[in-house]
Parts: structure tokens; sequence; C-alpha cells
């Protein structure tokens, strides 16, 4: 009696052997599209137009605080070198200029205490919240065309100073600069990440 003949299929010496084979060419098969579909679906970066010399001058600083446009140049350029999309250069070699601008940064207080030793209208604040705006441009430079712009929005709290004696002038300033500056750089990093991806997505 031959296979072909049998009622039960199961009861041919080939049958398990044929499933196995099956088995295999599925998954094989399941394996070739699963990593055609991951190499197709992934995103190559490109600065928009697929230019690859970029100049990223000192961005502008609108704000009061001085010295923070370097924090978001440094993290745009980290950004760019670490995506291998284009090289660094002058103005003068290059085929897009990055012009950055830190538009505004405004401190408004967080959550407060009061202390029955101080005067009912007297607050202290236990945090403040550093509220940033930023505007990022690609501007082609043989025909100063802005070929892409995003704006971006941050915002960080902080611990405020700790007064530790009745006397509030123990608040120390130096404490409060510095904290403000350490938050504003993690903040511009944060925020030229978030540039860089979607500047150079899809193109």
């Amino acid at each position: 009696m031959t296979c072909s003949n049998l009622v039960d299929k199961t009861l041919c010496p080939h049958y398990a052997q044929n499933q196995m084979i099956r088995l295999v060419l599925v998954l094989f098969l399941a394996l070739i599209n699963f990593a055609c579909s991951y190499h197709f679906g992934a995103v190559k970066r490109n600065i928009p137009g697929a230019y690859d010399r970029v100049a990223v001058p000192v961005f502008k600083n609108s704000t009061p605080e001085v010295g923070v446009e370097v924090y978001f140049t440094k993290s745009m350029i980290e950004e760019l070198e670490r995506g291998h999309i284009a090289s660094i250069t002058d103005k003068d070699n290059a085929q897009v200029i990055i012009e950055g601008e830190v538009v505004n940064i405004q401190y408004a207080p967080g959550s407060a205490n009061t202390f029955s030793n101080l005067p009912p209208d007297v607050v202290l604040n236990q945090d403040y919240r550093i509220l940033l705006d930023a505007r990022i441009q690609a501007r082609r430079k043989s025909d100063q065309k802005i070929i892409w712009s995003g704006d971006f929005k941050g915002e960080k709290s902080y611990p405020a100073p700790v007064v530790t004696t009745p006397n509030l002038n123990t608040v120390n300033p130096l404490y409060n600069h510095s904290s403000r500056h350490q938050n504003i750089e993690i903040m511009a990093r944060d925020l030229m990440s978030e540039a860089y991806s979607r500047m150079t997505e899809n193109f």
C-alpha cells in the first residue's frame, strides 16, 4: 500500500520528514521577509537635498543668559558628527549652513513652602522651572534658500538654593547660576538631538 492510499497520512513513514521540510521552508521564508522588511524599512538619514558639507556657525543668543549659545552650537555639531551624514566645514566650503537661535529663556517658580518664623507674605521656593525656546534652520548657500526649519521648546526643573539659617541672605547666588547653566546645557543636548532627528528624517 502506498502513502496515497492511506486514510491516515500520519502513518506514512515520509509524513514526518515532509512536514519538517515544510516547517523549515516556512521559517526560512519568514526570516527572509523579516530581514527584507527591516532593511527597506530603515530610514536613511540625510540633510535635505542630501548635501554632505555643512557649516555650523555659533548660534545667535537673543536671551539675557550669557554664553548659552555655545551649548546649542556644540550639541548640534556633535549630533552631525555622530550621524556621519555630512562633514563639518567653514562657510566658504559649505553647501548648507545650519543656523540656530536661542530665542527665549524664562525662569518660573515651582513648588513653595511657608514658614511660621517668616512674615506671612514670604514663601521659599523649593524648585524653579527653566522654559526655553530655540529655532534651527538649514540655509542652502548657493541661493540662500531655507531648505528646512524648526522651532523647539524645552522645560526642566532644578532645586532652589537652600536657606540654612533664618537670614535670607544666606542663599548662594553662585549655586543658582551654576544650576541654571548645567540644566540649560542638558536641555541643549536634548533639543539638538530632536532637531537633528527632525531635520534628517525622510530625506
